[in-house]
């Protein structure tokens, strides 16, 4: 069953998994929702109405859906959804000591080293001034934030025994100085910081990639959010 979610804070809708209406103060939601398989056409439901760009072969697929119709599949080579710097940066703006949730439903076809959302932050061969919300092969969440040159932030949820083939809510929410992961609803991890994020390097906002293009996802995603709210 649906959780009624309207007017929520972004860590209630977290909570709650399921959802019935967006969370306060979403910046992005992208949501794959399209009877035409294989269909590159994504849109951001939220009030901003971002213009997404699809990379690589990322589609809209009806093999396998958790919300409605269809989920969005990543093949793991080059694939990403993608938002530029300057657009999203003239309306959302960097994050600063403030409030934010990253979330979405993940089904993994392979557990490996992955960007789940990333402005700058972590790469594998080049790292930016930014952030990234990323999965690690050893079975965890990370948390990357970059500034002048050097990481002040880099945190990883507990170890969470994710499954191939199998549909996860993962979420990165920061309340106030209180940061945690979360799978399925459920805290797997925390830790306390008063950062002040900043815009960081001029690098797209990207979903399912790292900031220099590398370690892409390999499956499926769904209902994928960013709100400043917690």
């Amino acid at each position: 069953s649906f959780t009624d979610c309207a007017g929520d804070t972004a860590g209630e809708y977290v909570s709650s998994v399921y959802e019935s209406a967006l969370p306060t103060n979403t910046a992005l939601y992208i949501k794959s929702n399209s009877a035409v398989d294989g269909s590159t056409t994504f849109t951001d439901s939220s009030t901003n109405a971002y213009t997404l760009t699809a990379n690589g072969n990322v589609q809209n697929s009806t093999a396998q859906t958790k919300i409605d119709s269809s989920s969005i599949l990543f093949d793991g080579t080059g694939d990403s959804i993608s938002i530029p710097y300057a657009t999203w940066h003239s309306t959302t703006g960097a994050f600063g000591s403030g409030s934010f949730t990253l979330a979405g439903w993940y089904r993994f076809d392979a557990i490996a080293e992955v960007g789940l959302m990333t402005k700058g932050g972590f790469g594998s061969v080049t790292d930016y001034n930014g952030w990234s919300w990323s999965f690690f092969a050893d079975n965890t969440m990370r948390m990357y934030y970059r500034e002048g040159g050097s990481a002040q932030i880099n945190q990883t949820s507990d170890a969470l025994s994710l499954s191939v083939d199998t549909w996860y809510y993962l979420a990165m929410v920061r309340n106030g100085n209180i940061w945690t992961f979360y799978k399925d609803g459920v805290a797997v991890g925390t830790f306390s910081d008063t950062l002040t994020m900043t815009n960081g390097d001029n690098v797209d906002l990207k979903i399912g990639i790292f900031g220099d293009d590398t370690r892409d996802f390999d499956g499926y995603q769904d209902s994928l959010i960013i709100a400043k709210s917690a």
